[in-house]
């Protein structure tokens, strides 16, 4: 049985495993395989901070292990380039033209363990910060991801996302020796 709940400072350390783990699998082929064989969760916990106190991230667990999560709040209205600052999205660098509506939520990462996908915690993590976003008050939710990995693109087109044309790019690996930039495309879940 999988349950969601909300994220504690303890969860950090598992937290960063799923990201790496799930990095390592749906990246194959659009990331370096270096970078990806040398995404580290220990890192990856020590990167977490406190950040933007009206944000959010849910836990999946099943059987007492965390198997996934999802962080969302408040669409970033600066869409600035800064990795070290986002790690999962950055952003070109003409803010006037990113700049999302106030009223518009955003899902910033949702992972789940590889050996758990298709089994119901990526929903089960979307749902719940869906429900949270809604209950902000947020009109629509917006969400970032590769353009070259159609498994994702399914999930969310299943979800009820679509994409709405809005590109740009997002470098990962900057300091790594195997840093890379890769299109990215925006998705759209209208909630009114």
């Amino acid at each position: 049985m999988i349950t969601v709940r909300r994220s504690t400072p303890a969860d950090s350390l598992n937290v960063a495993t799923v990201h790496v783990r799930s990095w390592q699998r749906a990246f194959v082929g659009v990331f370096p395989q270096p970078l990806l064989d040398g995404l580290d969760p220990v890192t990856r916990a020590a990167s977490y901070g406190p950040g933007n106190p009206d944000n959010f991230t849910f836990v999946a667990e099943s059987d007492g292990t965390i198997i996934g999560f999802a962080a969302a709040g408040p669409a970033n209205p600066e869409r600035d380039s800064d990795p070290e600052r986002d790690s999962d999205r950055a952003r070109d660098s003409d803010p006037a033209r990113d700049r999302e509506p106030d009223n518009d939520g955003e899902v910033f990462a949702i992972y789940v363990d590889p050996d758990r996908w298709s089994g119901g915690a990526g929903r089960a993590l979307m749902d719940a910060a869906v429900a949270e976003l809604r209950n902000r008050g947020f009109s629509r939710v917006v969400l970032w991801t590769a353009a070259d990995t159609p498994q994702s693109h399914r999930f969310y087109q299943r979800y009820g996302f679509h994409q709405d044309g809005r590109t740009s790019q997002f470098t990962a690996g900057a300091g790594t020796g195997y840093a890379a930039t890769v299109p990215i495309v925006r998705f759209v879940l209208p909630l009114t």
